[in-house]
Protein backbone atom coordinates (compact mmCIF):
# COMPACT_ATOMS: atom_id res chain seq x y z
CA UNK A 1 0.00 0.00 0.00
CA UNK A 2 1.32 3.43 -0.85
CA UNK A 3 -0.02 6.97 -0.84
CA UNK A 4 0.57 9.94 -3.12
CA UNK A 5 -0.70 13.49 -2.67
CA UNK A 6 -2.16 15.85 -5.22
CA UNK A 7 -0.08 18.79 -3.93
CA UNK A 8 -1.55 22.24 -3.68
CA UNK A 9 0.41 25.37 -4.57
CA UNK A 10 0.43 26.50 -0.93
CA UNK A 11 2.28 23.36 0.26
CA UNK A 12 4.45 22.20 -2.65
CA UNK A 13 6.74 20.06 -0.45
CA UNK A 14 4.18 18.73 2.03
CA UNK A 15 0.72 17.24 2.12
CA UNK A 16 -1.60 20.08 3.11
CA UNK A 17 -4.55 19.49 5.39
CA UNK A 18 -7.53 19.19 3.08
CA UNK A 19 -5.44 17.67 0.26
CA UNK A 20 -6.65 14.59 -1.56
CA UNK A 21 -4.32 11.60 -1.32
CA UNK A 22 -4.51 8.64 -3.70
CA UNK A 23 -3.82 5.27 -2.11
CA UNK A 24 -2.59 2.37 -4.23
CA UNK A 25 -3.20 -1.20 -3.05
CA UNK A 26 -1.54 -4.27 -4.56
CA UNK A 27 -3.00 -7.70 -3.76
CA UNK A 28 -0.92 -10.73 -4.79
CA UNK A 29 -1.80 -14.43 -4.82
CA UNK A 30 1.45 -16.14 -3.81
CA UNK A 31 0.04 -19.63 -4.27
CA UNK A 32 1.47 -21.83 -7.00
CA UNK A 33 -1.66 -23.99 -7.30
CA UNK A 34 -4.88 -22.38 -6.08
CA UNK A 35 -7.03 -19.42 -7.08
CA UNK A 36 -7.72 -16.90 -4.30
CA UNK A 37 -11.10 -15.16 -4.01
CA UNK A 38 -11.76 -12.42 -1.50
CA UNK A 39 -12.14 -8.74 -0.75
CA UNK A 40 -10.05 -5.65 -0.07
CA UNK A 41 -10.99 -3.07 2.54
CA UNK A 42 -9.45 0.01 4.14
CA UNK A 43 -9.96 0.93 7.80
CA UNK A 44 -10.67 4.56 6.89
CA UNK A 45 -12.12 4.40 3.37
CA UNK A 46 -14.18 1.20 3.78
CA UNK A 47 -14.68 -1.38 1.04
CA UNK A 48 -12.27 -1.04 -1.88
CA UNK A 49 -13.41 -4.16 -3.80
CA UNK A 50 -15.62 -7.04 -2.66
CA UNK A 51 -14.97 -9.37 -5.61
CA UNK A 52 -11.24 -9.93 -6.03
CA UNK A 53 -10.28 -13.19 -7.81
CA UNK A 54 -6.62 -13.97 -8.46
CA UNK A 55 -5.21 -17.00 -10.24
CA UNK A 56 -1.96 -18.52 -8.88
CA UNK A 57 0.87 -15.98 -9.01
CA UNK A 58 -1.37 -13.14 -10.21
CA UNK A 59 -1.77 -9.68 -8.68
CA UNK A 60 -4.12 -6.75 -9.07
CA UNK A 61 -3.77 -3.09 -8.14
CA UNK A 62 -6.57 -0.89 -6.83
CA UNK A 63 -6.78 2.82 -6.04
CA UNK A 64 -8.91 4.93 -3.72
CA UNK A 65 -8.74 8.55 -2.61
CA UNK A 66 -9.16 10.22 0.74
CA UNK A 67 -8.87 13.70 2.22
CA UNK A 68 -6.11 14.34 4.74
CA UNK A 69 -6.77 16.24 7.96
CA UNK A 70 -4.00 15.83 10.51
CA UNK A 71 -2.40 12.39 10.82
CA UNK A 72 -4.34 9.66 9.00
CA UNK A 73 -3.39 5.98 9.29
CA UNK A 74 -5.08 3.61 6.86
CA UNK A 75 -4.90 -0.16 7.32
CA UNK A 76 -5.68 -2.20 4.21
CA UNK A 77 -6.89 -5.79 4.62
CA UNK A 78 -7.17 -8.40 1.89
CA UNK A 79 -9.19 -11.38 3.13
CA UNK A 80 -10.47 -14.46 1.33
CA UNK A 81 -10.02 -18.16 0.59
CA UNK A 82 -8.04 -20.42 -1.71
CA UNK A 83 -10.06 -22.89 -3.83
CA UNK A 84 -8.30 -26.02 -2.56
CA UNK A 85 -10.78 -28.83 -3.44
CA UNK A 86 -9.78 -30.87 -0.36
CA UNK A 87 -10.39 -28.09 2.14
CA UNK A 88 -10.70 -24.37 1.30
CA UNK A 89 -8.04 -22.39 3.17
CA UNK A 90 -8.62 -18.87 4.50
CA UNK A 91 -5.91 -16.28 3.97
CA UNK A 92 -5.60 -12.60 4.81
CA UNK A 93 -2.93 -9.93 5.04
CA UNK A 94 -2.69 -6.28 6.09
CA UNK A 95 -0.57 -3.25 5.21
CA UNK A 96 -0.68 0.30 6.53
CA UNK A 97 0.21 3.83 5.49
CA UNK A 98 0.24 7.01 7.57
CA UNK A 99 0.03 10.46 6.00
CA UNK A 100 0.32 13.63 8.08
CA UNK A 101 -1.31 16.78 6.75
CA UNK A 102 0.44 20.07 7.36
CA UNK A 103 -0.97 23.58 7.57
CA UNK A 104 0.00 25.87 4.69
CA UNK A 105 2.40 27.74 7.01
CA UNK A 106 3.99 24.65 8.58
CA UNK A 107 7.69 24.03 8.04
CA UNK A 108 7.52 20.49 9.37
CA UNK A 109 9.15 17.71 7.32
CA UNK A 110 7.17 15.69 4.83
CA UNK A 111 5.65 12.43 6.10
CA UNK A 112 4.73 10.21 3.15
CA UNK A 113 4.89 6.43 3.47
CA UNK A 114 7.04 4.29 1.21
CA UNK A 115 5.34 1.45 -0.66
CA UNK A 116 5.15 -1.66 1.52
CA UNK A 117 7.35 -3.59 -0.89
CA UNK A 118 10.13 -1.07 -0.24
CA UNK A 119 9.94 -1.37 3.55
CA UNK A 120 12.51 -3.51 5.26
CA UNK A 121 13.82 -3.67 8.80
CA UNK A 122 16.84 -1.49 9.39
CA UNK A 123 20.13 -3.26 9.00
CA UNK A 124 23.17 -2.70 11.12
CA UNK A 125 26.81 -3.48 10.63
CA UNK A 126 28.72 -4.51 13.74
CA UNK A 127 31.68 -2.32 14.57
CA UNK A 128 34.91 -3.74 15.83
Amino acid sequence: MSARSNHQDTCPDDVCNGSTVEYTYKVTNKSDFFTWTGSLSDSVLGSIDDTVTLTPGAFEEFTASGTITGAVTNIATASGTFDDPVAPVSASDTASATVTGMSARSKSPRHLPRPMSAMAPPSSTPTR
